[in-house]
């Protein structure tokens, strides 16, 4: 099996591989971290495409993300000291991150503008673009997975009723505004129990909501920190990212098949 893979631009900014024994391969969106379609993004493109599926990753960004790891997390660090109402007010936030290093400021107001649109309509319609390029591709369904940042963004795609047949979000907390009746598709979701930026009982109520709905809905936990699943990343805990890949892969196969 040949895979083949290239770089959208114009309308849809994206990133795209394919199997080219399979032309009506079901397909699955991969929204990415806050470092947006990086290598890493890119190789779990790959992998989906190697598996038999055509896969996307969308730019929901519009820009590389170059900031120095320590600036985005002391960026990051700074907002959270922040009460949740202001988090999204650009003077308040201006003055939490006053803490970054002067140079990284500017880079770090710039990625939390572009990540704080990635659940509002502007973003889901990215989203909703990139499921419809699969379909225009001969996807008979589609799956949604997203990491970190994408895994908020494909919880709200769910809430906000988008079209999927599945989804399966990666650290990344539900919406505090979610109605399960308009999730169309299967959800697995998979976190870390040493991830202290994403509490788990919240999403195990979201899940048991679902499944009062007569959805399919489960909360993977594994022994692992938060971005468990980046591989190009001190994060990275191997036997966790292992074990989520194969679920990942039995839950679409069962969910796209």
């Amino acid at each position: 099996m040949t895979i083949h893979s290239k770089h959208l631009t114009g309308p849809l900014t994206a990133y795209v591989a394919w199997p080219d024994d399979r032309p009506d391969a079901p397909g699955v969106v991969v929204i990415h971290e806050v470092w947006g379609v990086d290598a890493h993004i890119r190789s779990v493109v790959d992998r989906f495409a190697e598996a038999g599926y055509r896969a996307i990753a969308p730019d929901l960004f519009g820009f590389e993300v170059t900031l120095a790891p320590e600036a985005l997390f002391a960026g990051f660090r700074a907002i959270q000291t922040l009460p949740p109402a202001e988090r999204a007010v650009p003077e308040k936030v201006q003055q939490a991150i006053q803490v970054v290093p002067e140079e990284h400021r500017a880079g770090v107001m710039k990625l939390m503008a572009a990540a704080a649109t990635g659940t509002k309509p502007e973003g889901l319609a990215i989203v909703k673009q990139a499921v419809d390029h699969l379909k225009e591709h001969g996807a008979p369904k589609v799956a949604v997975t997203g990491f970190c940042f994408g895994g908020r963004v494909t919880w709200a795609y769910a809430y906000a009723g988008g079209e999927a047949d599945a989804f399966a979000p990666f650290y990344g907390p539900a919406p505090d505004d979610k109605d399960p009746t308009k999730v169309r598709g299967a959800v697995e979701g998979h976190f870390g129990s040493e991830d202290l930026g994403i509490p788990l009982p919240p999403l195990e109520e979201a899940a048991a909501a679902l499944r009062a709905l007569g959805k399919h809905a489960v909360i993977h936990v594994y022994e692992a920190p938060h971005a468990f699943f980046n591989d190009t990343k001190d994060a990275y805990w191997p036997a966790a990212a292992k074990l989520a890949w194969e679920r990942t892969l039995a839950f679409f196969e069962k969910s796209l098949g």
